[in-house]
């Protein structure tokens, strides 16, 4: 079962190609990745899988055109409404997360 799906432009073939949005499951198991959200809040990867979540990770640029023009489409933030902690259609099902990439 594909529990981390990982996109953004020029993301591995093994994931998700932002060309095409194909989906591969390669069985490959992920590290585990330490997060602090905007407001402060530490968790990790592992933390929304254990808890059972489908966890959806956008790695992007804010100085990328084409990744910004993606970020403002409210795909991520529809997911989080609908499937994330407080979801309106099956709650704590998806964790969308952003992260910016620039290391500026």
């Amino acid at each position: 079962m594909l529990r981390l799906i990982i996109t953004g432009i020029g993301a591995m073939p093994s994931t998700v190609t932002a060309q095409n949005s194909e989906v591969r499951d390669t069985g490959t198991m992920a590290g585990n990745v330490n997060f602090t959200d905007i407001r402060g809040n530490k968790t990790s990867l592992y933390d929304y899988l254990g808890h059972g979540y489908m966890v959806v990770i956008e790695l992007g640029l804010t100085t990328c055109p084409i990744c910004w023009q993606y970020r403002t489409t409210g795909l991520m933030e529809v997911l989080y409404k609908k499937y994330g902690p407080n979801g309106t259609v099956f709650p704590k099902k998806i964790m969308p997360i952003f992260i910016e990439c620039d290391p500026n």
